[in-house]
């Protein structure tokens, strides 16, 4: 866990970085850019954070079978899946959406048996499913959110500066 907050704390050094670097201001299109880079920057950081868990499970997890105790599949609300499974001698029961299973809830029945990824030492630091389609889909998002923020921010800040200072984009 200690790892976890240490990557996150490097991102928030890195926008940071990217703030400073981009307040140093030398021209107006200059300005655009790196203001765009840091939205951007920004965003993926912000997104990133939630990729941190999966990557640590995926490079140091230790897979289990866990058996589904409860489903709530009721229409109209959010569906939960209760699962439990043995980790290091010792029963561990957790609670998740159900479409963090990787199958429709609707699929999913009262004992059936799912694939879980735990942390050895931090058995509450678990994913269900297939920790690295999680992963690979997470980082996905977070590239796309990183770039569409700065596009964005580019085409906005431009319009901006264009309506308040024509000459100073041409």
């Amino acid at each position: 866990m200690l790892m976890l907050r240490f990557c996150q704390l490097l991102l928030v050094l890195f926008a940071l970085a990217c703030f400073w670097y981009a307040s140093r201001r030398d021209g107006d299109e200059d300005l655009t850019v790196r203001v765009s880079a840091i939205i951007g920057t920004a965003l993926f950081a912000l997104v990133f954070t939630q990729v941190l868990p999966l990557a640590w499970l995926a490079a140091a997890g230790t897979v289990a079978s866990a058996r589904i105790t409860g489903i709530d599949c009721e229409p109209g609300k959010k569906h939960y899946l209760r699962f439990e499974f043995m980790a290091t001698e010792r029963k561990i029961r957790g609670l998740v959406l159900a479409n963090d299973a990787g199958q429709p809830c609707e699929a999913l029945t009262t004992g059936d048996e799912l694939g879980v990824t735990y942390i050895g030492t931090a058995p509450q630091v678990l994913a269900l499913g297939s920790v690295r389609s999680q992963l690979f889909e997470l980082i996905l998002g977070c590239f796309l959110a990183g770039l569409a923020g700065a596009m964005i921010s580019y085409v906005g800040i431009r319009k901006r500066l264009h309506a308040l200072l024509p000459q100073a984009l041409e």
